[in-house]
């Protein structure tokens, strides 16, 4: 049994293979395939617990909301979301639904534009969940969604200090950080998020390119080729960073 530990995808996949009817570890799994891109495999998983769970519904409209966030599909994330807080059932598990579906409404009003509903949503869910650091880094991201950074900065600084691994809160911090003009914060969250996502490209082009503003021309030139080794580099971002790092 120690090689179903070998990764987070084996032993996911071994707890369902005990647990089948298990709606927790079914989306689990799923929620794993769909930060891996893998949305057909997370889709059908999160069908089926559906199927075998109608008790777990706000869990399965998180697992769906999440799955179409991070696929881009807004409108459908703002939906499931939606769904998901109308159908908590007040149990401990939907309590957790709520703050997630919560946190994925908030977020996805944000990235649609509809700034002054997601501050607002963003308000409710921090009164909803006081001193819940995935309510203020909400909060923070729909500020800065709004154009308010002095607000946005704080609420994000301090969300993304207690969720350390936190990928996407970083890359927040990061933008909000160079919009203030703190080019060491920036820095610093960028990093922070390429250590919990090294595969994040544009926050390796975001700690090349302050690196290269504070002066350290060596990190930059690091950050840079690990930008350019990713797929993503074929939008030509990390070609055009480079000349410009080149021309300081």
């Amino acid at each position: 049994l120690v090689g179903v530990w070998r990764d987070d995808e084996s032993r996911i996949r071994r707890v369902v293979a005990v647990r089948p009817t298990d709606p927790d570890a079914l989306l689990g799994l799923a929620d794993l395939l769909s930060s891996q891109g893998r949305d057909a495999e997370a889709a059908a998983l999160i069908a089926r617990a559906g199927t075998l769970a109608p008790e777990a519904a706000a869990d399965v409209q998180v697992a769906r909301a999440s799955a179409e966030f991070r696929a881009g599909r807004l409108e459908s994330a703002l939906a499931a979301a939606e769904l998901a807080l109308r159908q908590r059932l007040g149990s401990p598990t939907s309590e957790r639904s709520a703050l997630a579906a919560g946190m994925i409404r908030v977020r996805a009003l944000a990235r649609l534009g509809r700034t002054a509903e997601a501050v607002a949503a963003g308000e409710e869910l921090r009164a909803q969940c006081p001193g819940e650091p995935v309510a203020q880094g909400a909060l923070g991201a729909a500020r800065f969604a709004a154009g308010d950074v002095a607000g946005a900065l704080p609420l994000l600084r301090d969300a993304s200090a207690r969720l350390i691994e936190d990928a996407g809160l970083a890359w927040d911090l990061g933008r909000a950080a160079i919009a203030s003009g703190d080019l060491v914060l920036a820095r610093t969250a960028f990093e922070r998020a390429v250590a919990g996502s090294p595969g994040f490209y544009e926050a390796w082009l975001g700690v090349a390119d302050t690196r290269s503003r504070l002066g350290d021309a060596a990190g930059a030139v690091v950050a840079l080729a690990r930008a350019e080794r990713l797929p993503a580099a074929a939008d030509g971002r990390a070609a055009a960073l480079r000349a410009r790092i080149e021309a300081r």
